[in-house]
């Protein structure tokens, strides 16, 4: 009993660590192996190094640092490949830092990111107001710009660079969402007999801007319109607002904000066809520029069944 725990303490006190190799460093069988293999390997590409003189075979030159120094492989020819990262800032409103991050990551290795997050002072707004037009709709149209002062210094003690802009929609002019014998007076049958302007499916009427006056004066002149059933076409109209970059204004850098009024429902995919439009709405700008000086969708040439 006494000589097998001397044994045993005679094998434990023989053990050196140097002279093992972690098993994840002796599969590599060149550089790009040895890389892969994990953080702690290193690779000797030292001509006058003399890798059989260890009977550990081929993988004798991928090893820990340490180890491969301790054999005499001149450490200015071990290859040293670390994970690393570079940030840098890129944007003129940075809320996020950093806001780019490159990573060279070996594999089975780990890096920490600190992410800090701090809203940025007076960044840029962009507001842009969808609104319905049906006859419904005409005392909101009456609200929003008798409150466009009361918007705009709200929006001063948020930021100072903001704009505003305006666009308007009904629903196709088309039967059965309108009657072609009132199209271009659709209020004509109302209970107050009212006169309105041609129902139309969307009109960007004012582009993005910081001039508040200018914004009140072009709302107050607005006619509302109308059409025949219940559903709205703001849905077209918003695809719209969002295709037509140039024309709206969107500036890339701005935090781009679409305020949708109405009071209806909302066509959904195939209530075309009820009108003979088989076509999906397109995937770019559409608009033209009216007589009124607005910008006008006119889908019902482009999207009917010939």
């Amino acid at each position: 009993m006494i000589s097998r725990a001397f044994l045993l303490l005679f094998v434990i006190l023989n053990f050196d660590p140097s002279n093992c190799k972690p098993s994840h460093c002796d599969t590599a069988r060149n550089c790009q192996q040895c890389m892969g293999s994990s953080p702690e390997c290193f690779w000797c590409f030292d001509e006058l190094y003399n890798d059989t003189m260890s009977i550990e075979g081929p993988g004798y030159r991928c090893a820990t640092y340490d180890t491969l120094v301790n054999r005499k492989c001149n450490p200015e020819k071990i290859q040293v490949t670390k994970s690393s990262k570079i940030s840098e800032q890129r944007g003129a409103y940075n809320q996020l830092q950093p806001e780019f991050i490159n990573l060279m990551i070996r594999p089975h290795d780990n890096l920490s990111i600190d992410l800090n997050f701090k809203p940025a002072e007076h960044y840029p707004v962009d507001l842009y107001f969808l609104v319905d037009l049906s006859y419904t709709m005409k005392n909101l149209l009456e609200t929003v710009s008798a409150m466009t002062k009361k918007i705009s210094q709200e929006m001063s003690s948020i930021t100072e660079d903001f704009q505003m802009g305006f666009g308007a929609f009904v629903d196709k002019p088309i039967y059965p969402f309108t009657f072609p014998s009132t199209v271009k007076n659709p209020c004509k049958h109302s209970d107050t007999n009212a006169i309105c302007q041609p129902t139309f499916l969307y009109k960007h009427i004012l582009s993005l801007t910081n001039d508040s006056d200018k914004f009140q004066s072009v709302t107050s002149k607005i006619k509302y319109s109308s059409n025949y059933d219940l559903p709205e076409g703001g849905f077209d109209a918003l695809l719209q607002v969002a295709y037509c970059n140039e024309k709206v204004g969107w500036r890339k850098e701005a935090r781009k904000i679409v305020v949708f009024a109405t009071d209806g429902t909302f066509h959904l995919a195939g209530d075309g066809l009820l009108a003979g439009l088989i076509k999906p709405p397109p995937t770019e700008c559409q608009i033209e520029l009216a007589d009124d000086g607005s910008y006008e969708w006119k889908t019902s040439g482009k999207h009917i069944l010939e």
